[in-house]
């Protein structure tokens, strides 16, 4: 049985009652106690919680009727749970975002139930489900859009365009950011067309010129 099960178990809360219980079912086929929660509602969660003390919450990011999972994070890691985020959004700042409020690790919801169980399977081991590296890396993006957010534009760039936009600042061409990065012109030129509409200019010259005026910061891992 893994360890999991000697220290109360992972508690699921999710709004939709059939993801729910699937989910605790095959969790609970590989040796986990796991338990389905929909009543998500903060009181609630952290009565249960304290209750019935589980090791693990795997949380799900959309709990319906505009509450978002991200609040009940600090409730539930400051009564003792690990939280695992699992959600759906493309929002590229939500990992660091859930990480900055404590949870150890978030999961695609199209990643699958085997990420799931193999996040599950590190904790149960002891290990971190998340290397101090990719936790860096996502607190660190945070923080440059953060740091950009008064500057028009440049806060609403996808990680993509960022490290598009940082290319062009090295002085390299399309067709060499294509090639330094591993992907097609057509996807480079599409990213570069949205960089001048958010940023509101005409040319990359431009976008470079306001770049540098503003001060911003280039992507680490470009």
């Amino acid at each position: 049985m893994n360890s999991l099960t000697d220290t109360g178990g992972v508690l699921i809360i999710d709004d939709h009652l059939l993801l729910a219980e699937s989910l605790a079912g095959l969790l609970r086929a590989d040796g986990f106690l796991a338990e389905a929660l929909l009543d998500h509602r903060p009181e609630s969660v952290a009565h249960i919680v304290a209750d019935r003390r589980p090791r693990v919450v795997l949380l799900d990011l959309d709990l319906g009727g505009g509450q978002s999972g991200l609040d009940l994070i600090p409730l539930i890691t400051e009564r003792g749970a690990a939280v695992v985020v699992v959600t759906g959004t493309s929002d590229e700042l939500m990992p660091g975002r859930c990480l900055e409020a404590g949870a150890e690790a978030v999961v695609p919801k199209e990643a699958g139930p085997e990420v799931i169980l193999d996040t599950l399977r590190t904790i149960a081991a002891g290990r971190a489900p998340l290397s101090h590296a990719a936790r860096e890396r996502a607190l660190a993006e945070l923080d440059r859009a953060r740091q950009h957010a008064g500057v028009p534009g440049f806060a609403e760039l996808t990680s993509s365009e960022a490290k598009t936009l940082a290319g062009l600042m090295a002085g390299h061409s399309a067709a060499a950011i294509a090639e330094i990065r591993y992907v097609s012109l057509n996807t480079v030129r599409t990213q570069i067309r949205a960089v001048l509409t958010k940023l509101e200019v005409s040319s990359q010259l431009e976008a470079v010129s306001l770049a540098f005026r503003s001060n911003w910061t280039t992507p680490a891992d470009v």
